[in-house]
């Protein structure tokens, strides 16, 4: 049964936080500065067909400054939020657009010029949601006037080892940022420009239509791949000489490998002012359309090394079979290496050209069956072990010297076993669950899955999960049939959801069965946001959080949303539990995720309890009596 519920209640505002709006691309053009709507040809399928209205959208579009200057021939999308519609427009000279034909429904409205940074209606910040606009059949929404500020630029040159200019190298600013709960090192959001650009013919780069912010700035030579390149040291030098008096002419070959303290080198990327490691680097700031020249990088040679070992396979597994991958121990590790491999015959493997760092050896096994052919995924119970993905990890430190010695045990991997239930709620659960599909994907940023194969699930809705490496993992499930529409509603294993918490595999470990329950229930929370006034309060920003602190990681509980232009705000698919609701000023990317900022809103929130398959609507009124 489907509960409703009505409610008001006045909240403050504290607090910044972001959620990012992407838009489809546009499907009006500009002829002679009017704006003239293209639509697409109805299809065959009547459910592709883009729907025809009435209403239309104007406004204007200036420059974010004292000036308040119109902006010209800039692309103005209009994108459905309720829908796949998407229009678009460009300004004329006087910086005015108009959108007509436009459904009934509600819509974001964005503006991008080159050089510009893109703007959001609504928006304080490019990187803020904007406020979606209510249309309705028939209305002229007129008036509008977006903002949009001049880009930053970035400016430099970048030369060699030996002060020489370096053309053709490329050059990317980069922000940390969090990503799924990690300060991760990150390219730069795109705002107006590119966040990458490459030297010209003077070793001199130009990378424009930046937000104000802070940023670092790293240099990357093309041939910054793997391989040996050798360092001719006075050793080196003095080794082929003596070779050469001693038994004639050398090859180029024996010249450059004489001498035991043969050295090798590369490139590496360089963070400004010149450093390879992104903590040593220096942050540019700029505000919002300046200019920062100077900015530059000179690329340098960095001792490499090489890394030998031995992979050891039980039997049955010839070690060719095996890959290799060597990756940062960091995902944060700005730009360093990944180097794939596989073992010879014996099992022996060696990386060339390591530059300096924390790496981490991947290992694994190509499955294969009993005839030595690829073997089925997802594995079977009776499976024997050389036919399961099999593992193994080594970590290693690189400071120029040569690694030796790294040996990789393979093991098989873990088992999941589960099973698929059905929680149905006035319709019948499908008699067939082959329908369902469980996976798992790497829970933390930069994460690599490596045989995690989707589990087949079994008509009776057992399945199984063969050859999960160590690590932590999140579960995600899905599941179609005619009967009803269903969604994940728990994933539990070891008394923990692992649809909130994710889930830790531990070498050898015994995992228990995972039991993934569906349901056909939805729980929602809308209303309206109003001002003191009982006007609508689009300029605010809705966050609905988890009353349990334990829950704040859970990502599929903390939602947000921005009031339309009507006040009107809904947060669908949210799990049934207790949780707080707030309306904030400004809301920066990736704060909803930030146990700090959470703690911030809980004295300013209002409580909500939703029940199973509960619609409720929960109005909201800032300040006031």
């Amino acid at each position: 049964m489907t509960h409703r519920r009505t409610h008001r209640h006045r909240v403050s505002t504290p607090g910044v936080l972001l959620t990012a709006c992407l838009l489809c691309a546009g499907v009006v053009r500009a002829v002679g500065g009017q704006a003239v709507q293209s639509l697409p040809q109805p299809t065959r399928d009547s459910a592709n067909v883009v729907p025809v209205g009435t209403a239309e959208v104007s406004g204007i579009l200036l420059t974010d400054d004292q000036a308040q200057q119109p902006v010209h021939r800039a692309k103005i999308v209009l994108g459905g939020l309720d829908s796949a519609t998407s229009l678009t427009a460009y300004t004329d000279n006087a910086g005015t657009f108009k959108i007509q034909s436009v459904p009934a429904g509600r819509y974001t409205l964005m503006a991008t010029k080159p050089a510009y940074v893109r703007a959001a209606y609504g928006a304080k910040r490019f990187d803020r949601p904007g406020t979606p606009i209510t249309v309705a059949t028939g209305q002229r929404v007129t008036d509008l006037i977006l903002r949009m500020a001049h880009g930053g630029v970035i400016t430099g040159s970048v030369t060699d080892a030996s002060g020489q200019p370096a053309p053709g190298v490329s050059v990317q600013v980069m922000q940390y940022r969090n990503q799924n709960g990690e300060r991760t090192l990150l390219p730069a959001l795109f705002s107006g420009g590119s966040p990458t650009g490459t030297t010209d013919d003077r070793g001199v780069y130009r990378i424009y239509g930046l937000a104000a912010g802070e940023y670092l700035v790293s240099a990357s030579p093309l041939n910054t791949g793997s391989g040996d390149i050798r360092e001719m040291t006075p050793a080196v030098i003095q080794a082929a000489q003596q070779t050469l008096q001693q038994s004639g002419p050398a090859t180029p070959s024996q010249a450059a490998t004489s001498g035991a303290d043969a050295v090798t080198v590369g490139f590496a990327p360089v963070f400004f002012p010149g450093t390879t490691n992104p903590a040593s680097a220096v942050t540019v700031t700029i505000g919002a359309g300046e200019e920062r020249a100077g900015i530059d990088v000179a690329i340098q040679l960095v001792h490499t090394a090489r890394v030998e070992g031995v992979v050891v396979t039980p039997g049955g597994v010839p070690p060719q079979n095996v890959q290799l991958l060597l990756m940062p121990s960091d995902g944060a590790s700005g730009g360093l290496m990944m180097q794939m491999t596989s073992p010879d015959a014996t099992g022996k493997f060696s990386y060339t050209g390591v530059r300096p760092g924390s790496y981490t050896i991947n290992a694994t096994s190509r499955t294969m069956n009993a005839g030595g052919d690829n073997a089925p995924r997802g594995g079977g119970a009776g499976a024997s072990a050389a036919a399961l993905p099999l593992w193994a990890t080594a970590d290693v430190n690189v400071n120029g010297q040569p690694v030796t010695g790294v040996t990789l045990n393979l093991q098989p991997g873990m088992t999941i076993g589960g099973s698929v239930v059905v929680s149905a709620v006035n319709a019948d659960p499908p008699a067939d669950l082959s329908r369902a599909r469980v996976s798992l994907t790497p829970a933390t940023s930069g994460g690599i899955m490596m045989n995690v194969p989707n589990a087949q699930v079994g008509a009776d809705g057992k399945f199984s999960l063969t050859g999960i490496t160590p690590g932590k993992y999140r579960v995600s499930a899905s599941l179609s049939s005619p009967e009803a529409n269903w969604t994940p509603k728990s994933a539990v294993v070891k008394g923990k959801d692992a649809l909130d918490f994710p889930l830790e595999v531990l070498p050898n470990q015994e995992l228990g069965d995972l039991v993934v329950t569906f349901t056909n229930q939805t729980q929602e929370v809308s209303g309206a946001l109003q001002d003191a006034s009982g006007r609508p309060a689009p300029d605010f920003t809705i966050v609905i959080f988890p009353a349990d602190k334990a829950l704040w990681t859970a990502t599929r509980r903390i939602k947000t949303a921005r009031p339309g232009t009507d006040g009107r705000f809904i947060l669908a698919n949210l799990p049934m539990g207790d949780y707080r609701l707030a309306a904030v000023t400004d809301l920066a990317p990736g704060d909803q995720n930030d146990p700090a900022f959470l703690e911030q809103l809980v004295s300013a929130s209002v409580a909500i309890a939703l029940k199973d398959g509960e619609k409720r609507i929960q109005d909201l009124k800032i300040g006031g009596q």
